[in-house]
């Protein structure tokens, strides 16, 4: 996926698995599916009326105190994988902000609806995710720039949120000359 520019790098593995509705790219992950086939096989063993399959739950092969119903073992892996993902220090920024600042509910209906190109949804990822290399991360983080501060009017630091709703250049222009310069700290994070 990130040789073809569906995914940053360094973008958290467990986001996904989270479903698209709660801000995830929606796989399945081979692990949960298999877990979660085994637990049909034996919630289907556990409940059946068939003579061999009640012996074959009496015999304790299959640890039937351990089974869920399959919507619930289903709920228990998506929330595995959203409270793994939220409880990252710098990649679960922005599930914590969203559930403090943000309308969850209009802030994800672009991710729902699919109408944008997988590399497009890369770099929106990567930018919540804050990922991409901007003067502020490269300052901080990478200690690679001599300035923290905005590029084009060095008066507060470049972060993501800055470039896309506070940095006045920006707002002058249109939105596209900002996007230009994010998917440039996208393609440059990504070299990194």
């Amino acid at each position: 996926m990130a040789n073809h520019g569906a995914l940053h790098p360094k973008m958290d593995v467990d986001r996904l698995y989270v479903p698209r509705e709660e801000g995830g790219l929606g796989l399945i992950s081979c692990e949960g599916c298999i877990r979660s086939e085994e637990n049909c096989l034996g919630w289907y063993v556990k409940n059946s009326s068939e003579c061999m399959l009640k012996l074959l739950s009496e015999s304790n092969i299959i640890e039937i105190e351990v089974l869920r119903e399959p919507e619930e073992c289903k709920m228990v892996a998506i929330d595995e994988s959203k409270s793994k993902w939220s409880e990252k220090k710098m990649y679960g920024q922005f599930v914590r902000k969203m559930k403090e600042e943000i309308c969850e509910s209009n802030s994800l209906s672009w991710v729902k609806s699919l109408n944008l190109k997988s590399s497009t949804t890369a770099l929106i990822f990567s930018a919540q995710e804050q990922l991409l290399r901007t003067n502020y991360t490269k300052f901080y983080m990478d200690r690679t720039s001599e300035s923290p501060l905005c590029r084009f009017f060095s008066i507060t630091g470049e972060s993501i949120s800055h470039l896309y709703s506070q940095c006045s250049k920006l707002a002058q222009n249109n939105t596209r000359k900002g996007m230009i310069v994010l998917h440039k700290a996208f393609i440059g994070s990504c070299v990194v």
